[in-house]
């Protein structure tokens, strides 16, 4: 079984409502669901789209996106869904909330992963990971707007330049610096500098897994103001301090 604190970045379940069911989920969906409807119908409205679901459909809801879902059928409703908090994937930047249209042994793949409840285990991980490559050639993407580009652009540049300004990161992507904060704001819901923060912290998960260099070390490798402020930098990223994270993952 994984670790309980990462167990949150994951939610399988089996789903089973009698006739009608309603879901308000306008304050957004805390995963990327991929789920499979095996008995009954749904409809999904989210403010720029509305999917109709049928029994045998593979659907994807995208995270973060507002929506209200009504599940419906003559007698039971049934579904099997797979959240996950992050995709790890370039190519899931810009799915849509859509029915996928791919081959039916890839929903019986899907449907036959786990939901035990918070049993789950790195097959089931490594399974869901796997299935979610095969469904992905099949699923429409939205445009690349001018905006999200400017976002994979500037993404792009912090991996590889993490101590540049926002200044400096903007110029690169010729665009104003009001504008960078505004990107990043509107489709990521968060700031240059906690995505900034975010890829210092991979960076520091990396050192923790692969040497037995001090966190002040590290603290210091990454250019933090002090091992105090990298700790917590670190909590807030990955829920648990540097200390936690080597004991769990430390070859």
């Amino acid at each position: 079984m994984i670790d309980p604190k990462l167990y949150s970045d994951f939610c399988f379940l089996k789903a089973n409502f009698n006739k009608f069911h309603y879901t308000d989920n306008r304050k957004g969906s805390p995963y990327h669901y991929f789920a499979y409807m095996e008995k009954g119908n749904a409809k999904i409205v989210a403010k720029e789209k509305t999917i109709q679901v049928n029994s045998g459909d593979i659907f994807y809801i995208p995270k973060n996106i507002s929506y209200q879902s009504y599940w419906y059928g003559t007698d039971e409703i049934s579904f099997f869904s797979y959240g996950c908090n992050n995709l790890l994937a370039v190519d899931t930047n810009f799915l849509d909330l859509q029915i996928v249209k791919c081959p039916k042994e890839l929903a019986c793949t899907l449907s036959s992963i786990s939901t035990d409840g918070t049993n789950i285990r790195v097959k089931d991980i490594g399974l869901f990971f796997s299935t979610v490559a095969a469904i992905l050639p099949y699923m429409e993407q939205t445009p690349v707007s001018s905006a999200k580009s400017s976002l994979l652009q500037a993404k792009k540049h912090l991996h590889q330049n993490p101590y540049c300004s926002n200044e400096e990161l903007a110029l690169k992507c010729k665009i104003s610096l009001p504008y960078l904060y505004k990107i990043f704001k509107n489709i990521e819901n968060e700031t240059p500098n906690t995505y900034r923060q975010k890829v210092l912290c991979n960076k520091a998960k990396d050192i923790l897994r692969t040497t037995d260099i001090s966190v002040e070390q590290i603290s210091n490798m990454l250019e933090f103001s002090s091992s105090n402020y990298f700790r917590e930098i670190f909590k807030k990223q990955t829920g648990m301090t540097p200390r936690e994270f080597r004991k769990l993952y430390s070859f």
